[in-house]
């Protein structure tokens, strides 16, 4: 049996950015890129972020790799099917940035995805954050979910004015959801209604 392509559904336009970056739907051809750009990013992190970004506390880049395979080739109509947007480099070499959907875990829940996103710190505070929520809730939209859902930590204020700009809404709240040596962490439930698209 083949592999089940990775684009399924309603496919966004690559969108080039005006500093020359690119937004476009990640391909199996991707999954290295997409293992040691994650690798880079929680490298990058510290503190709360970085147990937040991975409770185990590291990143098996092997595993990584078999699971995001293994979503990213799941149909829509499957659970835990998975779904890819990337920022890359002018030269489509590097990813600098990405936004993963993941489909509900069982079959009552496929009209609802989560999100996952993170940018590389030399490349936040540019609306790269905006434009991959942008590519990915008019995905959404054109392949029929009903709901995008994320967590977020309380303390991530900016993410948070991200999330409510784009029109997500906070509706639940999980105190004490992380602990350091000296801080403890809320984290928010944050969700966003889609309006389906009648693409005929």
């Amino acid at each position: 049996m083949g592999v089940i392509p990775l684009i399924s559904g309603c496919v966004p336009p690559t969108q080039v950015m005006a500093s020359g970056e690119l937004i476009r739907m990640a391909g199996e051809a991707d999954i290295h890129r997409f293992v040691g750009h994650i690798s880079e990013l929680f490298q990058s992190l510290s503190g709360v972020d970085r147990i937040s970004f991975a409770p185990s506390g590291k990143i098996d880049e092997a595993s990584l790799h078999k699971a995001s395979l293994e979503r990213w080739t799941r149909g829509l109509n499957e659970p835990q099917w998975g779904r890819a947007f990337l920022l890359m480099d002018g030269s489509d070499q590097f990813v600098l940035g990405h936004l993963e959907l993941r489909g509900g875990r069982t079959l009552a829940e496929l009209h609802r995805a989560s999100i996952s996103m993170g940018v590389l710190g030399a490349m936040r505070g540019r609306g790269f954050g905006t434009a991959l929520l942008n590519n990915a809730i008019d995905w959404t939209k054109s392949n029929r979910l009903s709901w995008l859902d994320l967590l977020v930590l309380s303390s991530n204020q900016a993410a948070i004015k991200l999330y409510e700009k784009a029109g997500f809404e906070k509706i639940g709240y999980r105190p004490d959801a992380f602990r350091t040596s000296d801080s403890t962490f809320d984290e928010i439930l944050m969700s966003l209604k889609c309006p389906i698209l009648d693409i005929g």
